[in-house]
């Protein structure tokens, strides 16, 4: 326990220490973690789709959390909290989710440091969108064409109780839809 407590002061020690006392600096390399991790398992298991990686990422920073990486019940939840993000072009969506993880895990930081919440949504503006439009899952097979029969969860499993902790909640995804269109509603009448 006590070796993976101290693991990332040995691989990075400078960032370690500095991320205690930069909180900025602290979300920017959580991201950046995330980026890396999908890079990695990229070079790991070569031609999957993004979608594959982005769970496979999710699946890593849960382990991280003392989660089990090969319980089943973690692994459809990969999927589906990634499913959004999977929609954003590679390699942005490894962005996409290291700061939807830290919306999720820090949002006061998220909140506090505005130029996130803004590259965050204008990452996902277009998803977002699509997802209102009902052009998601055209979208979603851009970027993932061989990941198609992930999609198709039935209503019983996305509904177990496990499961649901992971997953976005209708509430979340139109309080960030809101946010989204007053933000940008505003963007567009200051251009004018």
């Amino acid at each position: 326990m006590l070796n993976k407590l101290l693991m990332p002061l040995l691989k990075d020690p400078i960032n370690f220490i500095r991320g205690i006392f930069d909180t900025k600096f602290n979300c920017k390399y959580f991201i950046e973690t995330l980026e890396f991790s999908f890079q990695n398992h990229k070079k790991s298991f070569p031609g999957y789709d993004p979608h594959f990686y982005l769970a496979q990422a999710w699946l890593a920073y849960m382990s991280g959390r003392g989660e089990n990486a090969y319980d089943p019940d973690l692994q459809i939840p990969a999927f589906t909290t990634t499913y959004l993000v999977a929609c954003v072009p590679p390699p942005l969506c490894a962005r996409a989710l290291g700061l939807f993880l830290l919306y999720r895990e820090r949002p006061e930081e998220f909140k506090k440091y505005k130029a996130f919440e803004e590259e965050f949504n204008q990452i996902m503006l277009p998803v977002f969108e699509a997802q209102e439009n009902g052009t998601i899952e055209q979208l979603y097979k851009k970027y993932n064409p061989r990941m198609e029969e992930i999609n198709h969860i039935s209503k019983e499993e996305k509904s177990f109780e496990k499961k649901q902790q992971y997953l976005v909640s209708d509430e979340e995804r139109d309080k960030a839809m809101a946010r989204l269109k007053n933000h940008f509603g505003k963007k567009k009448n200051a251009d004018k």
